[in-house]
């Protein structure tokens, strides 16, 4: 994560313009907000993006969740992020890592566009997120479909040449996520875009019986999955 932060420091202006030339979020903004609206749970309290960039997402987001924030790793992206978003009032944005993010706060949702590949380890992204979302929100990320322009390691700080579908699934289920759409768009500069939801299951109620006082005395699944959050 320090090389990422280290790469988008000195490139946060030329980053646009390589991004542009892949994949711009107008490609597929509207589509993410069409997947969000889609979800059934209703509940607009608050939404994290990662890697915001020029704000175009926070943008769409803003209407639809009371509070959104923006979290980068680098202050010189947040910077430019910043001055897109300056006229609203319900965006907050956040310097730091997305992994070491504490879970005292959880998300109705959490989205990463164009983010996943450039994260060491997408096994962990998915486990973070699965941490810091609130009982029944949505993971939406938004990624390229595997590809081979390794140029876009150079120019533009990927660490993988984007994800076959099936990697993303497999990684949200190893993380207790549930999918529940997965949109594939035109190709567009020989790279193409998917569009994955996931959610987070409420977790099952304990209905207290005769037995309580056994079940009691067992080591509970609040306190396990608490220990394994300790360690992420």
């Amino acid at each position: 994560m320090e090389q990422s932060r280290h790469f988008f420091a000195n490139q946060a202006d030329a980053l646009s313009q390589q991004t542009t030339l892949i994949c711009a979020p107008e490609v597929y903004t509207a589509t993410v907000v069409d997947v969000i609206q889609a979800h059934p749970d209703r509940n607009r309290g608050s939404a994290l993006e990662i890697g915001p960039g020029s704000g175009t997402l926070l943008k769409a987001l803003s209407p639809h969740f009371q509070q959104v924030t923006g979290l980068d790793n680098a202050q010189e992206m947040l910077n430019n992020t910043a001055s897109a978003v300056s006229d609203l009032n319900n965006i907050t944005l956040l310097q730091g890592d997305f992994i070491e993010l504490p879970n005292t706060h959880r998300y109705d949702l959490i989205v990463a566009a164009m983010v996943v590949h450039h994260l060491p380890s997408p096994p962990n992204f998915f486990s973070q997120a699965a941490a810091l979302l609130a009982p029944g929100g949505l993971l939406v990320v938004a990624e390229l479909c595997d590809h081979d322009q390794d140029w876009v390691k150079d120019s533009c700080g990927d660490v993988w040449l984007g994800f076959d579908p099936e990697a993303l699934t497999q990684w949200g289920a190893q993380a207790g996520l549930s999918q529940t759409q997965q949109q594939f768009l035109a190709q567009r500069n020989g790279f193409r875009v998917q569009v994955s939801a996931f959610i987070a299951e409420p977790q099952p109620m304990v209905l207290a019986n005769k037995h309580s006082n056994e079940i009691s005395n067992k080591p509970s699944n609040t306190t396990q999955l608490r220990k394994i959050n300790d360690r992420l």
